[in-house]
């Protein structure tokens, strides 16, 4: 299964801690529902009304450059995407707690940023100028806060995350495993609708890419697209 946030209140790094097994992970918490999902079982969707072009002065981009915002505050008709330490006991760890950004696929380029009251942005993460460890966020524990999230083109993205944090009295981090998480930001092109409506959560390239054949038939993907048969099943010779 695959959700698609499309309007919802969703806290997409939402850092979780397991004392049983002493991890802390990333997963995307559904504040509406109450549910919990692992990046691979969930995409974030950008409509294309939320295509806007940058003014001028920022350090955005040059004015008149597009870019697509998942927006700090609540919007009409766009999912509501924030980041929550939230479910952390108070205590339980130092702050603040690191999410780091490591890597970013996709057609554009991808940026997190907040505005303040009096106009000034405070970017956060920013894959423009190659990605480092200043591209992060540290939220506190027991906290939950939003940002701006954009992108430079509309296709489909993958921005990788990992997040750290100290228990008291230790001298190491816990950090979680490198997660993916996957946005959809309209208008898809033709072939990634395609790839999109076959695999919607999927980001392996051996699957998804256009020279894979995840049926084994010696067709890959672009042949199938093309012709219109079914990726997922093996055509008969």
């Amino acid at each position: 299964q695959c959700l698609a946030f499309t309007q919802e209140h969703v806290d997409l790094l939402a850092v979780q801690y397991d004392a049983a097994s002493n991890t802390l992970s990333l997963l995307a918490s559904d504040d509406e529902h109450g549910a919990l999902y692992a990046s691979g079982e969930c995409v974030v969707r950008c409509p294309e009304s939320m295509k806007f072009s940058l003014p001028a002065g920022t350090p955005l981009g040059d004015e008149g450059d597009p870019m697509w915002i998942l927006p700090q505050n609540p919007y009409e008709g766009a999912p509501y995407v924030g980041v929550s330490a939230e479910a952390l006991a108070p205590g339980s760890f130092q702050d603040p707690i690191s999410i780091q950004l490591l890597q970013v696929e996709g057609p554009g380029h991808f940026l997190l940023w907040q505005a303040s009251g009096f106009g000034s942005l405070d970017v956060k993460m920013d894959s423009r100028d190659g990605i480092d460890a200043a591209d992060r966020i540290t939220p506190f524990v027991g906290a939950h806060e939003h940002y701006n999230w954009g992108f430079t083109t509309s296709g489909v993205y993958r921005a990788y995350f990992q997040a750290s944090g100290r228990r008291p009295g230790q001298t190491t981090n816990l950090v979680s495993a490198i997660t993916p998480f996957t946005f959809h930001v309209l208008p898809l092109s033709p072939f990634e609708v395609w790839t999109t409506t076959n695999w919607p959560c999927e980001i392996r390239p051996e699957i998804i890419s256009p020279d894979a054949d995840p049926d084994s038939d010696a067709a890959p993907n672009a042949f199938e697209y093309g012709v219109g048969t079914d990726p997922k099943t093996p055509n008969a010779e």
